[in-house]
């Protein structure tokens, strides 16, 4: 299924040349050797170049990033032995924002290629979850 999904995210996007399911089947499975004899049907270089360097790295890190996400959560809800437990009801969310927002309202959030604005997100999300701090000690009790 997840193959499928992959195949079908590389072969729908913005660009200006129409590469099809079967094209970007094609395609990928032009590069297996085992089939790379198999009568696929026509691939344009230009369809190939598409798929390669445009739409596949973009459905593989969308897909990495769905994932990551799930163990994010999934770690998350391990950590505080609670099944219910989401950024949101734990105040990881609100302690990222409120570090993005310092960080922007002081200034230095276009540090460092745009990194510290980002830090001080992770930095403040950690603060609202490490013992002692807003949130965490009323939702690990209950």
């Amino acid at each position: 299924m997840l193959a499928t999904l992959v195949v079908l995210s590389v072969a729908v996007g913005p660009d200006g040349v129409d590469v099809g399911p079967s094209q970007a089947l094609a395609s990928v499975l032009s590069r297996v050797p085992l089939l790379r004899d198999l009568p696929l049907g026509h691939l344009t270089p230009e369809a190939d170049a598409i798929v390669w360097e445009v739409r596949l790295p973009r459905a593989l890190s969308a897909a990495l990033v769905g994932m990551l996400l799930a163990y994010a959560g999934v770690a998350l809800q391990g950590l505080l032995m609670n099944p219910l437990a989401d950024p949101y009801t734990v105040g990881v969310s609100a302690g990222a924002a409120v570090g993005a927002a310092i960080a922007e309202v002081a200034g230095v959030a276009g540090l460092w290629l745009g990194l510290a604005g980002v830090g001080a997100a992770f930095a403040a999300a950690l603060g609202a979850v490490a013992p002692g701090g807003a949130g965490t000690g009323v939702v690990c009790v209950a």
